[in-house]
């Protein structure tokens, strides 16, 4: 599958057929990404997903004095600013609001540290499970990321085929329809 980056440039390809976009994938850490590599365009567009990714591409910007079209996500916000050494302020320079909890899409869809298995059991199944309204919302119900009916038990069912029947959902159907994607 493509990857997102190629994605994006073919996006702006799209509407801006004349446009030269080169597409670079890597770890931007890499020192072949210096400044002087940064310093050989016009502009940068940045969509990195890390902040200490962010900060890095920011610095060899200001170093190489192109300016940075910075872009990000917290949660469903967007936000899109420009960096311009010498007339706007660097992208470290505003501060940053902590975030007040993991992206959604790497808890429904790629979780990778264990904290990330916490917060989805705190903030989507234990509510579901053990709270008086199992139909409430939760920003992890997005895009029938989960099937409500999972969680309630139907009529004429007991407690432990409930029980079984969720677990089943949460530890089975939800795991091999991750592992059946293919594009995260």
């Amino acid at each position: 599958p493509p990857s997102s980056l190629q994605v994006a440039r073919e996006s702006v390809l799209s509407f801006r057929p004349g446009a030269h976009i080169v597409a670079h994938y890597g770890n931007v850490k890499e020192a072949r990404f210096d400044a002087e590599f940064f310093g050989r365009f016009d502009v940068v567009l940045n969509g990195l997903d890390n902040l200490e990714a962010r900060k890095h591409v920011n610095r060899l910007c200001l170093a190489a004095r192109t300016p940075l079209v910075e872009s990000g996500t917290t949660g469903y916000l967007g936000q899109v600013t420009v960096h311009v050494r010498g007339e706007t302020c660097c992208f470290e320079c505003t501060p940053k609001p902590p975030p007040k909890s993991h992206p959604i899409c790497t808890l429904r869809d790629t979780p990778d540290k264990p904290i990330h298995c916490i917060v989805y059991a705190t903030d989507l199944l234990f509510p579901r499970l053990f709270s008086g309204d199992p139909n409430a919302k939760s920003d992890l119900d997005e895009e029938d990321a989960v099937e409500l009916s999972a969680f309630t038990a139907r009529a004429g069912e007991g407690a432990a085929d409930t029980a079984a029947r969720t677990f089943d959902y949460v530890f089975r159907h939800k795991i091999a329809a991750l592992l059946d994607k293919e594009d995260m």
